[in-house]
């Protein structure tokens, strides 16, 4: 079965345990023959709901993890500058906008680049709006977890099956909607997520 098909077939039923178990082994069993790379660092904003419930799931799937409340700076000088210095970590997260701007600012003096984002609006119905910006062998199964209310905690499992860059050069730009979950959406400010990697 293909990535995009384990998707929809997943992705229809209602139990996010279940859901999130067998997209990890699934992702997980396709990781070295789609030319994934694995994240070795998320980070997350843990000022809103979204990206807590991220790294909620984050932990419980082993991934190492960094709290940012909207500063960067010791993320910055304690962990990314000296890591990038010496090796090729790739680093996703889900955070305000500003924080990501910052440290992709800051990440090119080291060569790395922002190689996926998708920004995530809430909507005044209550729904949440997407716009994926990722290679184009990504975006089926961004746009397949972006409809579901438990987004963010199935983008912890979707980076931690690795990530696809082996296409950068075909990056695309897709609108996704999470449509309205009880009246409210769960990115209660703009937030996006994104993924830094070495060139």
């Amino acid at each position: 079965m293909n990535r995009r098909g384990f998707f929809k077939a997943s992705l229809s039923g209602t139990a996010l345990s279940m859901l999130c178990l067998s997209a990890g082994r699934a992702l997980a069993s396709v990781q070295e023959s789609v030319g994934r790379v694995e994240v070795g660092l998320v980070v997350w904003d843990g000022r809103m709901p979204a990206p807590e419930n991220f790294a909620q799931e984050a932990e419980h799937l082993g991934l190492k993890k960094h709290r940012i409340d909207g500063d960067v700076s010791a993320l910055w000088y304690q962990q990314l500058d000296p890591m990038w210095s010496t090796s090729s970590l790739v680093v996703a997260g889900i955070t305000a906008i500003r924080p990501l701007f910052i440290l992709e600012q800051m990440a090119r003096d080291r060569n790395v680049r922002l190689a996926l984002s998708v920004e995530h609006r809430p909507q005044l119905d209550g729904s949440t709006e997407h716009w994926i910006q990722a290679p184009a062998s990504e975006i089926d199964a961004l746009q397949l977890i972006l409809r579901q209310e438990s987004w963010p905690r199935l983008l912890a499992h979707y980076f931690r099956s690795g990530v696809g860059l082996s296409d950068r050069a075909s990056v695309v730009r897709v609108r996704c909607i999470t449509p309205a979950a009880l009246g409210r959406s769960l990115a209660e400010v703009p937030l996006t997520s994104w993924v830094l990697a070495p060139v």
